[in-house]
């Protein structure tokens, strides 16, 4: 891939202006967003620029602000993305895939605009040209680092993929079989509601959400959805935030992902997701820590809930950014897990981290649980389960919890 910021000379027989009216839509509230007068409207044209194989060339330009930084990313699925600083209000871009859907946004003095387009083939084997809907203009999410982040009401439009969605804005407690985490307005991203875990001195507990799905083994776990399905991948996805002056690096437990197998919490494994110990040279990093509950025949060999002296552990992977370190406080950070079960008899189960939508851990190799196959991945918490105790009295906060049989991501489609 190549990016130019030129103005080219358009030199094919496809080339086509769109010229594409753009109107003010509300903010997060609801109220009508309050642009500085040279913030750029996006796109003023798109023109296709040229056919290269299977990819496209496009050209960008727009009225207003000028070295704007832009991005541009698939909203189909596909992988395709770049991002930059254009300047002169106009960017070039190179190779971007045929038959794509995108969405193309640049931001000025904490305001974004944004519209969508597509590069598909037409009738005739040939590239038509770009289709352009309205953009939007909303307060750029510039306390997320490494995303656009989510809608504050991401779960009034959930995805068909999504098994659960809590944003916090609605009182959802009551659907989780376990639930201590408090909300409270203004403790999520951008100034929405958040939960928060309360850590106070002598006390390793500052409260949880244990969230029950698919097919349970007993009536006390209370699954979100219609309770019938076995599941065999699941991906959960939170975002986090530690205030600028937190001490103390990770907090140990984050989240887990695990399979309970009868009603007194025996489990056929878990997915932890947590830091390194305190001190310690991981501190300040997550990591992931697969533990299976299950001979390699199947059977269940746990006898309680977190039988630690009975699971076999699978080894540790540390994650590449040390989100806990104070050049990353005061930020919220995206954490996306997936956890694949292994197919019967062989070593080839999945648990992944991704930060802020990068790939930071993963491991293809794992013996999850035998050839175990009664229940599925069934239940996901959010912790704050501190072993050694928060040296001080401190808070950190969480948002936009959801999970998915499929990529949840960071940003909005």
């Amino acid at each position: 891939m190549s990016t130019t910021y030129s103005r080219p000379l358009f030199a094919t027989a496809f080339a086509a202006a769109l010229l594409v009216p753009l109107t003010a839509c509300g903010g997060s509230d609801g109220a009508p967003s309050s642009l500085a007068s040279n913030t750029a409207t996006v796109p003023a044209a798109v023109d296709l620029q040229a056919i290269r194989g299977d990819n496209v060339d496009l050209h960008f330009s727009w009225n207003g602000a000028t070295d704007a930084h832009y991005e541009i990313k698939s909203t189909d699925g596909g992988s395709w993305s770049t991002n930059g600083v254009a300047e002169g209000g106009s960017v070039t871009l190179s190779d971007i895939p045929q038959d794509g859907e995108y969405s193309f946004c640049i931001t000025e003095d904490g305001e974004q605009s944004c519209t969508s387009f597509s590069t598909h083939i037409d009738n005739n084997g040939n590239l038509a040209a770009p289709t352009v809907t309205d953009g939007t203009k909303t307060p750029a999410e510039t306390e997320t680092a490494g995303s656009d982040g989510p809608p504050v009401n991401e779960c009034d439009n959930p995805q068909p993929e999504w098994i659960w969605c809590d944003d916090f804005e609605e009182d959802r407690m009551s659907a989780y079989f376990e639930a201590s985490m408090p909300r409270r307005d203004g403790a999520g991203i951008d100034g929405s509601t958040g939960i928060v875990g309360q850590y106070l001195l002598g006390t390793a507990e500052a409260g949880n959400l244990k969230l029950a799905f698919g097919r349970t083994p007993g009536g006390s776990f209370r699954p979100v959805d219609e309770g019938t399905q076995n599941y065999r991948e699941i991906y959960w996805r939170v975002y986090l935030k530690h205030p600028e002056d937190w001490q103390g690096g990770g907090a140990d437990k984050l989240s887990r992902a695990t399979v309970f197998t009868n009603s007194n919490w025996h489990q056929a494994m878990i997915a932890h997701v947590w830091s390194g110990d305190d001190p310690g040279a991981h501190a300040n990093y997550l990591q992931l820590d697969p533990a299976s509950g299950t001979n390699h025949a199947g059977n269940i060999i746990t006898q309680r809930y977190n039988d630690f002296a009975r699971l076999q552990w699978l080894g540790s992977t540390n994650s590449n950014t040390p989100i806990f370190d104070p050049e990353h406080l005061g930020q919220w950070h995206c954490v996306e897990a997936r956890v694949r079960l292994n197919d019967a008899g062989q070593s080839n189960g999945i648990f992944e981290l991704w930060i802020n939508d990068e790939l930071e851990a993963s491991r293809a190799d794992l013996n999850w649980v035998g050839s175990y196959s009664n229940y599925g991945i069934n239940a996901v918490f959010l912790e704050n389960f501190w072993n050694t105790h928060s040296p001080v009295e401190q808070e950190r906060y969480m948002d936009n919890f959801v999970v998915s049989t499929d990529r949840i991501g960071c940003g909005i489609d």
